[in-house]
């Protein structure tokens, strides 16, 4: 008999709807004009394999020059029977028809239009996986309301893929003052063999007499859906272009400037195996701090090349970090160094 109970008991959670409750940041676009608010978005997971999506009390929302709020009451926004497609760990869900939206049940609203406009035009696309969910909905209302109105919600998930991590030495060069510091930079391939390139909560830092470090948080560098080539054993990817820098997560790092700045240009490149990867990433922070930094992180393939030819030429010499013999390196520059004795180290030339 006690069995026989666990098996029911089984089966009726085996035929339990799933839901997952997203909560992040709703921008909301009416006519060109936008705000932002914070709201929930359900997805549900039927006994059928189709998906609900609900976002339950949505408003409208805006801000007199005194900062206070207006929330006029739209309702619930309730797409059934969605399928879903799934693909690197992330499913997608569309919607492209008429609904009605019904009222909400927030007690703080006290109408709700959503009812008394009727059929709406609505097309819906959401991303999500178990962590995160993206969503752009279009509300047509101009044949009731004379507004359009463009929802977005949330964060791009992360595609599932083969992650390489690479801890290594980086160099960050500010308007030609250079520091040191180590890093972790991780490369992600999906399934359609696309890279994407994530230094996280990175710095600049700055050291006084004593050594005290002081560090300045920039955020996280994230660059997705570059394109990889190869060649003897080496692989390169590039991206040149702009991006927002997001707020890293370090809990020793009590502002990132990186979002504040806005989109900034950025060029980098990359080559790497299995076993070790060299960049270099130029930022343009010239319109915003007038700032240049300069990065590189790792050694790169070529330098054992350069210098073993070097051996040839003289007993000693300096190299830059791309393998390029120098005759005099400047004062902060980080260098290699080959030595008379045939060793080689990176330093900082203080002369």
């Amino acid at each position: 008999m006690k069995k026989i109970f666990t098996l029911i008991t089984m089966t009726l959670i085996s035929l339990t709807a799933m839901a997952n409750d997203y909560t992040d940041k709703l921008t909301v676009t009416v006519n060109g004009v936008s705000s932002e608010q914070m709201a929930t978005i359900t997805v549900e997971k039927e006994e059928n394999g189709l998906y609900t999506f609900s976002l339950k009390n949505f408003c409208l929302e805006s801000k007199d020059d005194d900062g206070n709020a207006t929330r006029i009451g739209v309702g619930n926004i309730v797409l059934s029977d969605r399928e879903g497609t799934t693909a690197d760990g992330v499913t997608t869900i569309t919607f492209d028809g008429n609904i009605t939206i019904a009222e909400g049940d927030d007690p703080e609203i006290g109408f709700w239009m959503g009812p008394m406009i009727g059929e709406v035009p609505i097309a819906m696309e959401a991303r999500f996986n178990d962590e995160q969910l993206y969503c752009e909905i279009h509300i047509d209302l101009m044949a009731t309301l004379e507004q359009m109105v463009e929802v977005t919600f949330g964060t791009e998930p992360e595609k599932a893929g083969v992650v390489k991590t690479y801890t290594d030495q980086l160099v960050v060069t500010v308007n030609g003052v250079s520091s040191e510091q180590e890093a972790t930079i991780n490369l992600k391939q999906a399934s359609d063999g696309l890279y994407t390139f994530s230094l996280k909560n990175f710095c600049l830092e700055s050291k006084d007499d004593d050594g005290n470090v002081s560090r300045i948080g920039v955020g996280n560098i994230v660059l997705p859906n570059l394109q990889g080539t190869a060649a003897d054993g080496v692989n390169t990817i590039k991206f040149d272009g702009n991006i927002t820098i997001a707020e890293g997560d370090d809990p020793n790092v009590a502002f990132w400037m990186g979002p504040m700045i806005g989109e900034v240009p950025i060029v980098m490149e990359a080559r790497f195996n299995d076993e070790k990867l060299y960049c270099e990433i130029h930022i343009d922070l010239m319109a915003t701090l007038e700032q240049m930094v300069e990065v590189t992180f790792g050694t790169d393939f070529n330098l054992g090349v350069e210098l073993k030819k070097a051996e040839t030429i003289a007993p000693a010499a300096f190299y830059t970090l791309g393998g390029q013999r120098i005759s005099t390196p400047q004062r902060g520059q980080v260098v290699i160094e080959r030595k008379s004795n045939g060793q080689t180290v990176k330093r900082v030339a203080n002369k």
